[in-house]
């Protein structure tokens, strides 16, 4: 808010105006910028599976946001036990976008520049291949930021990786046969795990 006022000089008077005059205020209005973040697949998925979560930005305000910025340090394993092995990537390729680091310390970073009023981005969608060492939770946020916004914003994602048991039985058809007698055994193959076992090869 503030008042305007004239000193007057050899022709005409001083005024001054006061706080009940119109037009004396004005609105500052900030873009309000959003990220939200979900599991893509949705999950439980099958270790050997793919994993990926989608990133979506977006400004609800009226003004543009710029300086749109995200920042997703990307999870390197499931569990304590796990090797850290997820290996990250874009898919497809996503403009303003990178994944830097070495496997196990990557870091997705965006410079997204400016977002209309009213907007939400085209989605994007990190991928990383699992192994069996990834069985567990995979818990992932992303953060983004702006320039004149009203406060940046965070979301976070799970996806459950689920390990397959297999388990193999051999059993004699008879304990002892007859000299001459036709002798077999049985072989059985199960899975006592949650997840699928896939490409399951066995060897006698």
């Amino acid at each position: 808010m503030w008042i305007p006022s004239y000193g007057g000089d050899s022709f005409n008077d001083p005024a001054s105006g006061s706080c009940s005059d119109a037009n004396e205020s004005a609105t500052i209005v900030g873009a309000q910028i959003d990220v939200a973040k979900s599991a893509n697949p949705p999950g439980p998925v099958s270790a050997g599976a793919t994993i990926g979560f989608d990133i979506t930005v977006s400004n609800s305000g009226a003004v543009p946001a710029t300086g749109v910025t995200v920042t997703d340090n990307l999870p390197a394993k499931a569990n304590a036990a796990s090797s850290g092995d997820l290996n990250w990537s874009l898919n497809p390729a996503y403009t303003g976008c990178s994944i830097t680091g070495a496997v196990g310390s990557q870091v997705l970073s965006c410079t997204l520049g400016t977002v209309a009023g009213n907007t939400t981005l085209p989605v994007i969608h990190v991928q990383s291949a699992t192994t069996p060492a990834d069985c567990g939770v995979v818990s992932n946020q992303a953060t983004v930021a702006t320039t004149n916004g009203t406060g940046g914003d965070s979301d976070t994602a799970n996806v459950t990786i689920l390990c397959p048991g297999l388990a193999i039985e051999k059993t004699a058809d008879a304990a002892s046969v007859t000299v001459g007698s036709t002798i077999g055994f049985t072989v059985t193959v199960s899975n006592n795990g949650a997840g699928t076992a896939t490409a399951v090869g066995m060897s006698d």
